[in-house]
Order: structure tokens, then C-alpha cells, then sequence
């Protein structure tokens, strides 16, 4: 028996709503490793069957690469002061429109509520809406549509309504 879609989406789940951090799955010579954060430690490579190593290997090549945690700090640049970044709730591949061909949910200069989506996760076909969390205007977009995002991925930096208001009266 194989793990369905609504299987690896169920799993996903339990292991957002647990407290650990890391959870592997051995069932009938399937190994399912899954991790909160993103990172995982030494993963022991078991051998596959011939015929379940010809089914993965397509898998695999589509797969966005993820880009390293260094050089992704330093593609982003510095938080200006008084902004908050707006993180990735889970990894997964970032998604600025909710669906192809639409306009993105945000550009720099739109202002947002705490509560409005700026973007989308998907892991394995289950998309995580991401929101603002705090009003304010969006200052930079951090992450291409479609590239993969880790978790605690700053995905846009945003300046929330209350600095705006004390930094522009300012002179």
C-alpha cells in the first residue's frame, strides 16, 4: 500500500500541531522524514527496491533547489529600521499570486491589514496561506514567485501603520 496525497497532507499536519521538531515514519520499507524547521540531520540512506527507485527518481529532478541558508541572508537585504519581516510559516515553495496569470497578492507600497495573505506555501500539493500579521505597507518583496523558501524564510519586510505614523512626522 502507498501513501496517498491526503496520507503525506495528514502527516504534514499532525506534525505542524505537534511539539516535535523532527518525525520519521518507517512503514513497509517507505521511510517519510519530515521536519519543522526545514533542516534535517543525517538522513542513513536504506536501499530501494529496483522498482521503487525507477518511481522516485523523476520525483527527485523536479523538486526545486533549495537555496543555502548563507547565501540566502545575503541576497536579502538589511532590515531597514522600524520594519518587521513577514517569515515563512512552513517551507515549501513561495508563491506571490493565487493562481497563474493573476496579479500578486502584494507589491511594495501596498498597504495590508494584519490578517490579509500575501502570498502562498505549497508543500507536496497542500498550500499554506502566509499573512501579514501586523498593518502596515509592504517596504520589499524578499522572495521570488515560485522559488523555494525554508522555514523562517523572510518572504517580505513590511513597516507596520503605527511606525509609519511616528516616523513621518519626523522632520
Amino acid at each position: 500500500m502507498d501513501l496517498t496525497d491526503e496520507d503525506i497532507a495528514h502527516i504534514l499536519r499532525l506534525v505542524d500541531e505537534s511539539t516535535f521538531e523532527e518525525l520519521e515514519i518507517e512503514w513497509k520499507g517507505l521511510v517519510v522524514r519530515v521536519s519543522k524547521s526545514g533542516a534535517l540531520g543525517t538522513i542513513e540512506r536504506r536501499p530501494l527496491a529496483e522498482e521503487r527507485r525507477a518511481s522516485v527518481e523523476p520525483v527527485r529532478a523536479a523538486v526545486p533547489k533549495p537555496v543555502p541558508a548563507a547565501q540566502a541572508a545575503k541576497a536579502q537585504p538589511a532590515l531597514p529600521e522600524g520594519c518587521v519581516e513577514i517569515k515563512a510559516p512552513v517551507m515549501g515553495t513561495f508563491y506571490r499570486r493565487p493562481e497563474p496569470g493573476k496579479p500578486p497578492f502584494v507589491e511594495v507600497g501596498t498597504s495590508v491589514k494584519a490578517d490579509d495573505t500575501v502570498g502562498l506555501l505549497e508543500v507536496m500539493k497542500v498550500f499554506t496561506a502566509v499573512k501579514a500579521e501586523v498593518a502596515g505597507v509592504i517596504e520589499a518583496v524578499l522572495v521570488e514567485d515560485a522559488q523555494l523558501a525554508e522555514f523562517g524564510q523572510g518572504l517580505f519586510q513590511i513597516r507596520p501603520a503605527a511606525t509609519r505614523q511616528a516616523t513621518s512626522g519626523k522632520k
